[in-house]
């Protein structure tokens, strides 16, 4: 009988997840597919959400049900509330022999508190195997791990298992992912732009006026008129909050795209000129199709860019190599290969 390997999920509430997420099944599959079966949470009982921890006293956790192998929690999940969202179902798989695998994961604040919040639950529970997005997450934790791997964000690996499809009828434009913070002045030293190597040279992006909207400067959108393109590029603008339900606050800004379907918003990055945004994984994605970058913000969770080189992302537009990126999986692979399940 094949072993059972589970990732879990719950994308609804970030639809980023699932760029990580998705590319995690694909490599483990690779690895481990003639002697497990690995299952993506949206079919197989998942963690709690972390909306839960408001109606903690209310939630049936499904996910204390289901019987697996290795149960694989991803992302930045290692912060404060550690303890409180996954501590109960760590328990729980341990008291199953389950063994809990952290892939790709990260943390928030990267502070004293934070890192001594984790480290008592990997002292009680160690993780089977932790592989990091960032060289920090892995010098904090790897000690605490039977295996180990100073890794890069498993969302860099998008475009070696989705190829996408061309939109070429939607002509040139420009992702933006804003959808939490206030928009950069963006405009072109030169009218004539025309191809994508011309992009990042002739663009000006002013990040100062960038920062996070309270529910008055949110308000405030209301009456604001957001630019449907600059120059000869459209601008396409992805909302990547949790999707509790639709409102009209989500499309205050002109040519807002909203999907529970990750690959749709994939999709948009990879046939973009260029990806502006405070999103991570917005930014992530379009690196991994080759196509030039930059985060407007700098906030800890960038430390996944550095572990690439990219540090300079949140100064301008960056790319990355498909060689690069090709090296990073195949060594990934490699130890996932000397790791029985």
């Amino acid at each position: 009988m094949k072993r059972k390997i589970v990732v879990a999920n719950n994308h609804w509430a970030n639809i980023g997840d699932a760029f990580y997420q998705n590319s995690l099944i694909e490599d483990l599959k690779k690895a481990y597919g003639d002697v497990a079966d690995v299952i993506s949470g949206e079919e197989y009982p998942c963690h709690k959400d972390q909306l839960t921890k408001y109606c903690k006293s209310n939630v049936f956790d499904y996910s204390a049900y289901g019987d697996c192998d290795w149960y694989v929690l991803s992302g930045p999940i290692l912060h404060r509330n550690f303890a409180n969202l996954y501590l109960p179902i760590i328990k729980e798989l341990h008291r199953r022999n389950v063994k809990v695998v952290y892939m790709s994961v990260g943390g928030l604040k990267y502070d004293e508190e934070e890192i001594n919040i984790c480290r008592e639950i990997f002292k009680q529970y160690p993780p089977y195997i932790f592989t990091t997005r960032d060289t920090e997450t892995y010098n904090n934790y790897h000690d605490l791990a039977k295996y180990s791997y100073d890794g890069i964000c498993s969302a860099f690996y998008t475009s070696l298992h989705y190829p996408g499809y061309e939109t070429s009828n939607l002509g040139n434009y420009i992702a933006y992912s804003f959808d939490a913070y206030k928009e950069p002045k963006v405009s072109f030293k030169t009218d004539l732009i025309n191809s994508p190597d011309s992009i990042t040279n002739n663009i000006q992006i002013d990040t100062s006026t960038v920062s996070r909207l309270n529910r008055f400067t949110k308000a405030a959108e209301l009456l604001c008129s957001f630019p449907k393109a600059i120059g000869n590029y459209k601008i396409v603008r992805l909302h990547h909050r949790p999707l509790i339900k639709i409102t009209p606050w989500i499309y205050t800004r002109s040519n807002t795209f909203v999907s529970l379907n990750p690959y749709s918003y994939i999709n948009i990055i990879k046939n973009a000129e260029l990806t502006l945004g405070t999103r991570v994984h917005a930014c992530v994605s379009a690196l991994s199709f080759q196509k030039p970058a930059m985060m407007c913000k700098q906030t800890k969770r960038g430390y996944l860019f550095n572990r690439l080189g990219l540090q300079d992302i949140v100064n301008k537009p960056v790319n990355l190599s498909r060689e690069r990126i090709e090296e990073e999986n195949y060594n990934f692979h490699n130890f996932l290969q000397a790791v029985a399940v």
